[in-house]
């Protein structure tokens, strides 16, 4: 395994597999990459025995990708940056039969969800707990039915979306989508189309649909194929759910479902949302319940949910979080409707509720956030990390929040 980065340097990538002979992995970050002209490829150039190439750069040429692939034949895991259409197509017409790992234009990182198997994008504004890292050496597991099992698209092209979807739905994993073409238009009908045949995600875990345009036509599409019983792990990023209230419906009707991310997601029906976190309340309650049976029963134990729209989380809806008994990660942002008594009231059913689960909590934008509307937290024995952000400097002092840090508890304030 090779890694080169992050001072900006040229290198020439013919030269550093003719180095490495047995390199099976390289991880190339904030350089410039050239490649040589086909002619300048000499008829004995012996193949790489690459597999695994991360060239987290400057966009790659149509024309370099079939150098590359003339160089580099047996890549299975392939993060790349890439500026057309075409480029797509052409990394399909080499690797598509071979891959199992295909990152396309999206930020990589790698996330410490347990969700997450491997290189998983999020938007830079949306990650937070995302550090920049070497992607993991190749690994030799195959599975038993070849095909994509990681799939990540950014500005894609809808014809070949559907195609890929088609030809690798019993394959894939993890797939992450983010459109942010605002010079298309997408095509509805393509998507809606799909509807009417039998593919079915057999093994999918993780769905990641984000857009700064309004994706929700694909994610209610991507659900009505999932299997219900397999996927773990849903972000639904800047999706106007009030077009589609299936969607929600389908997202009770996941039985495995463990990570929810809804991150500036228009819900016009707060009622709704409500409903379902009380399904993930009621669920969790099974989760208890299926221990004297030895029949355990998955329930929610991530949450994310963003007001940012239509100020979206109030009292009631803080209220339904807490007494979802299994999380052990809750994420909120943008809760400025929420009171003080709302907050208190929020951290007193954890405390009832959540009382060895709950590890992580994250309060973004939340103004009424203060040690006293917060103290019940001290009370939870399993927390360990509590994050505030976009306080302002007159509410909270580190001071504090001495009896946190005497506890145990790792706080972390960023100011306006």
């Amino acid at each position: 395994m090779v890694a080169i980065s992050p001072k900006p340097t040229t290198l020439y990538f013919e030269k550093v597999l003719a180095i490495c002979h047995h390199l099976k992995g390289f991880w190339c970050d904030s350089s410039v990459i050239l490649f040589p002209r086909r002619s300048q490829i000499a008829a004995t150039t012996v193949p790489s025995k690459l597999k695994q190439l991360v060239l987290n750069v400057n966009p790659v040429h149509d024309s370099d990708i079939d150098r590359m692939a003339q160089l580099c034949p047996n890549i299975r895991r392939l993060y790349i940056n890439v500026n057309s259409h075409t480029a797509i197509d052409r990394i399909l017409q080499h690797y598509e039969n071979e891959l199992e790992y295909l990152n396309i234009n999206m930020y990589l990182c790698l996330v410490t969800t347990p969700s997450s198997s491997i290189w998983s994008p999020f938007d830079n504004e949306y990650n937070h707990n995302c550090t920049r890292q070497q992607p993991l050496l190749y690994s030799n597991n195959q599975s038993t039915i070849r095909g994509l099992r990681y799939l990540a698209l950014r500005k894609f092209n809808e014809t070949t979306l559907i195609s890929l979807l088609h030809r690798h739905a019993q394959t894939l994993e993890e797939l992450y989508l983010y459109y942010n073409n605002n010079n298309e238009t997408l095509s509805v009908q393509e998507f809606q189309n799909t509807n009417n045949t039998n593919m079915l995600f057999s093994n999918l875990r993780v769905l990641n649909v984000s857009s700064s345009n309004d994706p929700t036509f694909i994610l209610n599409t991507l659900l009505t194929h999932v299997s219900r019983t397999t996927l773990q792990s849903l972000h639904i990023g800047s999706c106007n759910l009030s077009n589609h209230p299936m969607i929600l419906t389908s997202i009770k009707e996941l039985e495995n479902l463990k990570y929810l991310h809804l991150n500036h997601s228009i819900c016009a029906n707060r009622e709704d949302v409500i409903q379902l976190l009380r399904h993930f309340v009621t669920k969790s309650r099974q989760y208890h319940d299926s221990f004297s049976t030895c029949e355990q029963q998955p329930s929610l134990k991530s949450l994310l949910i963003s007001g940012t729209y239509f100020q979206l989380i109030n009292d009631k809806v803080l209220q339904e979080i807490g007494k979802i008994e299994t999380l052990e990660r809750i994420i909120i942002h943008d809760a400025t409707k929420v009171t003080e008594q709302g907050l208190t009231s929020f951290c007193h059913m954890l405390k009832k509720y959540n009382n060895g689960y709950l590890r992580f909590l994250e309060l973004n934008h939340v103004p009424v956030a203060t040690f006293k509307t917060l103290e019940h937290l001290l009370l939870i024995p399993t927390l360990k990390t509590l994050i505030l952000r976009n306080v302002a400097n007159d509410h909270i002092k580190k001071e504090d929040f001495v009896g946190f840090f005497e506890r145990g508890i790792n706080v972390f304030i960023y100011y306006l």
